[in-house]
């Protein structure tokens, strides 16, 4: 990362860190959160069906997603291990360190890039987001905007961006703390709860 970083800063080129996550959307199927980071690895090559039908053998997801339960051997200290030069990529050192606090449980956002950004996976379907198994409904089948846009859609929306904190897939997080960090900066913790839902960045929940 630290190489990467440099490379990326000398020739003024954007850096993005993601985190591993376990989604069908990938082809992986390891649980990527009750690991060390960085101990997974695997030679096996899978297809998307073969992974999509072992996440779907798990066991159903409930209506309140949470972070997974992770021991404290589990848990290394990311923000001391982070590189230095990643703080020049302030949005990935903050992802990076959120990360860490939200595998310990100590983190809580409402989940608003589902709202805005969607995927299609090769067989049509549109999943609610990355990370769950839900679809909202299938472009073979109807128009993206009715899949996207349909009463449906918009009920589970709605219960998911409320009910939500079971990922930390930088395709919807990095959106969500933004978010939050934007309206923090603009109208202070007191409305962005009041606009965005209630919320905490570490374990004292006081402490947003």
């Amino acid at each position: 990362m630290k190489h990467v970083a440099g490379v990326a800063k000398k020739y003024g080129i954007d850096m993005r860190v993601g985190v591993y996550n376990d989604i069908s959307f990938f082809d992986t199927i390891e649980s990527a959160h009750y690991n060390d980071i960085g101990s997974l690895k695997s030679d096996e090559i899978r297809s998307f069906n073969e992974a999509k039908e072992m996440i779907g053998a798990r066991p159903q997801q409930t209506d309140t997603m949470l972070p997974p339960p992770v021991t404290k051997e589990q848990l290394i200290n990311i923000r001391e291990n982070i590189p230095e030069i990643i703080k020049d990529f302030p949005e990935n050192f903050d992802f990076l360190v959120l990360y860490d606090e939200w595998r310990r449980g100590g983190l809580k956002l409402n989940c608003y890039s589902i709202l805005d950004s969607l995927v299609i996976l090769p067989n049509g379907d549109v999943p609610i987001c990355q990370n769950l198994n839900v679809m909202i409904g299938n472009v073979f089948t109807n128009t993206l905007d009715e899949v996207f846009n349909g009463a449906a859609a918009q009920e589970k929306q709605k219960h998911y961006s409320k009910n939500c904190n079971a990922c930390w897939i930088n395709f919807h997080r990095k959106y969500d703390v933004i978010l939050y960090r934007s309206f923090e900066k603009y109208f202070g913790p007191f409305a962005t709860r009041k606009m965005l839902g209630q919320y905490w960045w570490e374990k004292k929940k006081e402490n947003v």
